[in-house]
């Protein structure tokens, strides 16, 4: 599939490549050109103690009412989390304030993003494309510290909204480090996606949004597959931002331009509980199904204190890869998956 280029990143849409031959400016902050930027990173551990992570941030402006909401349009907003998945449930910090982003320091050259807050780092991403991601909650309690490697990175088409221009940039990464939990300290190896979303507030002719879905997986074979499914909200499929990635355990990698949501359950919370998916290139074609776990809250911090606004949607996958090789199981897929729908919107699930 033929993809128009980014508006707001360098590249080609649905090219992968090596993170060092990948246009650095793509994930560099520039508060100066962009309303919004953020690094986000989901991350899967085989392991019996810590299970999967969620953390980053976002700073400046989106225009909400994409969304349906109608929170103030700030540019010196800050979203900011930490979630860290265990046997006994979630530990999470969430802070969203309108002005903190203001306080979010950046170099123009390089890859050094950081906040410090009450005499210490609530967080700092340094090095490309080796990268070390430091996270913490207010009071220190909970604190993640992870080398972060990305492998195959690659452009996302752009998301058109009537209000607001989305760009994006992914990769599959390797990710190791330790996390603190109360001070106990675990150390962690597994593999993850790093996605640096990029966003302009800007009027466009664009039919309004509706929701999206977005799955990355590990399976127990070493298996990478990280997907986008989108609808507008008149109910039709985004054909060109429902897509996905491919990385298989010999680490080769394809881009996968069809994606497609099958049986979608709601929950009595109108979040996912579980679909089946599709997603194909030439000579590949993948389908899994999956079940969403809801975890307890087993501690929160900052807006996550009480009840939690955003659980994570903790994914458990089976399927199939095939291709001109042949077939082979996909058993054990996990991860944490998105999902945003406009606020009032009705959709009917595919």
């Amino acid at each position: 599939m033929h993809y128009p280029a980014s508006a707001l990143m360098l590249g080609t849409p649905g090219e992968l490549m090596a993170a060092d031959l990948f246009p650095a400016s793509n994930v560099i902050m520039a508060p100066e050109l962009y309303s919004y930027e953020g690094n986000w990173l989901s991350c899967s551990f085989p392991q019996q103690d810590i299970h999967a992570a969620r953390l980053g941030f976002g700073r400046g402006k989106f225009d909400w009412a994409d969304y349906g909401l109608a929170q103030p349009v700030s540019p010196d907003a800050l979203f900011y989390r930490i979630e860290v998945l265990t046997p006994e449930g979630l530990y999470a910090c969430m802070v969203a304030d309108e002005k903190k982003g203001a306080a979010v320091e950046s170099d123009a050259g390089r890859m050094d993003v950081r906040l410090r807050q009450d005499g210490h780092t609530w967080f700092r991403l340094a090095g490309w494309p080796e990268m070390e991601w430091h996270f913490e909650s207010p009071d220190a309690a909970l604190k993640a510290d992870l080398a972060v490697l990305p492998r195959h990175m690659g452009l996302w088409p752009d998301m058109v909204m009537p209000r607001n221009t989305f760009a994006l940039c992914l990769a599959s990464c390797v990710v190791k480090g330790d996390v603190l939990l109360n001070g106990q300290r675990v150390a962690v190896n597994g593999f993850g996606f790093y996605d640096h979303p990029r966003i302009v507030v800007q009027p466009n002719s664009a039919p309004p949004f509706g929701w999206y879905l977005f799955a990355p997986l590990r399976f127990e074979d070493g298996t990478l597959i990280v997907s986008y499914y989108c609808e507008d909200g008149q109910g039709r499929k985004d054909a060109v931002y429902s897509a996905g990635v491919l990385v298989n355990p010999d680490a080769t990698s394809a881009w996968l331009p069809h994606s497609q949501v099958r049986r979608l359950q709601a929950d009595d919370a109108n979040l996912p509980a579980g679909w089946e998916a599709e997603l194909g290139a030439d000579g590949i074609s993948i389908s899994y199904k999956v079940e969403v776990k809801k975890p307890r809250l087993a501690q929160g911090w900052g807006s996550a204190a009480g009840e939690y606004p955003a659980f994570p949607l903790l994914m458990q996958a089976e399927g199939e890869c095939r291709s001109s090789s042949g077939a082979r199981p996909l058993r054990g897929g996990s991860g944490i998956a998105e999902f945003v729908l406009r606020a009032g919107y009705q959709p009917q699930y595919p």
